[in-house]
């Protein structure tokens, strides 16, 4: 799955915020709540890229849909289907190694522990003032900053940078929080309800 795909759900908030503990109160309700949203991304690089999608967060399971693949993950295995191509990759979740590049559902469920603040300062965000938080990883991961920015008390976006100095941009929109409810199917994807013309690469264990 292509890494600018992967990094989409860093997404925003609209609950009331305080400057000083935005990112930590924005953690806490995203840990606490089951998260929808759209969002539409660019990549500044040497080729540029632009997508959009849609994605539903609860702890380390998650569905997101955009850029003509479906991923879906209960938190142990993650499907990643191409409708089009007819094709689907099954991974094992590495609970032990946790890729959140790779992963941004378990990136955003996991701010909190995996992030630490270096900064919250005022500061411009598509051309609107904004509270700007500025998060460096824990762990060893491709990624170096991690951005959040606040506009009228509410998340509007983020910008991930790369080691390689690659930098994502996300514009989050239609956010809805909701109590967190025992996971369904929404998380996972029926192998047994596909036909011979599907090609399905099962990586797991």
């Amino acid at each position: 799955m292509k890494r600018f795909l992967t990094l989409f759900l860093l997404i925003g908030t609209a609950w009331g915020l305080r400057a000083g503990n935005v990112v930590t109160d924005f953690a806490a309700k995203v840990a606490s709540s089951r998260v929808a949203f759209r969002y539409t991304y660019s990549v500044n690089n040497a080729v540029k890229l632009q997508g959009s999608g849609s994605a539903l967060v609860q702890g380390d399971a998650f569905y997101v849909q955009g850029d003509g693949l479906d991923v879906y993950c209960d938190g142990k295995t993650r499907w990643t289907v191409d409708k089009t191509a007819k094709e689907v990759i099954v991974e094992s979740v590495d609970q032990d190694f946790r890729d959140y590049a790779a992963n941004p559902a378990l990136l955003v469920a996991s701010v909190g522990d995996a992030f630490s603040v270096q900064s919250v300062a005022e500061s411009k965000f598509k051309g609107k003032a904004c509270t700007a938080g500025v998060l460096s990883p824990k762990e060893k991961m491709d990624m170096s900053l991690l951005k959040l920015y606040f506009v009228k008390n509410q998340l509007a976006g983020a910008a991930v940078t790369m080691k390689d100095g690659t930098v994502t941009e996300f514009v989050v929109s239609d956010l809805v929080f909701s109590e967190v409810r025992p996971a369904g199917k929404e998380f996972t994807f029926d192998l047994g309800a596909l036909d011979n013309s599907w090609v399905v690469t099962d990586l797991t264990d």
